[in-house]
């Protein structure tokens, strides 16, 4: 007897998707032909986008941050704002579409995260308290021992932050202005 294989089942059914979409696509059309407002969004689609993003949150090089679920709603708030943008007769392919407009929300609020922590980390850095913390590791006062603070991670994560920046900046090149030149007359 030969084994048979199981099929694979996929959370999200990319051909039921697709037809949805396509339903949705032609009932959306008629309402603005005839200058009526857009009809919502079926429940079955906003699920599948739902659990498109979910899942691709528990991907190994998203599950471990702690802002996951904010990036699962900024996936899902990108998804709906191209949500009509999607043309179904160009491609069949809109569970592609759609999880590559989430994989860049994910980027994104990424980013956003390392420029927060990097803010924060300067304001702190800025105000004197790791200089006050320090003196209290030394004295004995904060309870802890001198190793127990170590600020090299943070330092580190500064240092390849500003480095980044000076690369973003560069790549853009010299900024050109518009407006007149400093020897000009109006």
């Amino acid at each position: 007897m030969a084994k048979e294989k199981k099929k694979k089942v996929n959370y999200v059914d990319k051909a039921e998707f697709f037809a949805r979409y396509v339903e949705y696509a032609d009932r959306r059309e008629k309402a603005v032909a005839e200058g009526k407002p857009k009809p919502p969004i079926p429940e079955y689609l906003g699920e599948c986008v739902l659990k498109i993003c979910n899942h691709l949150s528990h991907m190994p090089n998203f599950r471990n941050y702690i802002f996951r679920e904010e990036m699962v709603s900024d996936a899902i708030e990108n998804i709906f704002t191209y949500f009509d943008n999607f043309d179904p007769f160009k491609s069949n392919q809109i569970f592609s579409y759609f999880t590559q407009i989430a994989y860049f929300a994910f980027l994104r609020r990424i980013e956003r995260e390392k420029k927060y922590l990097y803010v924060k980390h300067k304001v702190i850095e800025n105000s004197g308290l790791f200089d006050q913390l320090n003196s209290e590791v030394e004295t004995g006062s904060a309870g802890t021992k001198p190793d127990q603070v170590n600020h090299d991670y943070m330092d580190n994560f500064v240092r390849d932050y500003e480095a980044k920046m000076g690369r973003d900046k560069a790549k853009k090149g010299p900024k050109v202005s518009l407006g007149l030149m400093e020897n000009e007359s109006v």
